[in-house]
């Protein structure tokens, strides 16, 4: 079951759980700094 909220007021209805890649996705910051913050965000759950 996918449980969703309210992406404060905007009215946009989000999963509780998202990954979004935009800085992480491409050639705007190194690879091994990108996984390192991937790391970081899934230790911290």
């Amino acid at each position: 079951m996918v449980n969703y909220r309210y992406l404060g007021n905007s009215g946009f209805k989000v999963t509780e759980i998202t990954y979004g890649n935009w800085i992480t996705h491409g050639s705007q910051v190194e690879n091994d700094a990108a996984i390192a913050t991937v790391h970081r965000a899934l230790d911290l759950g």
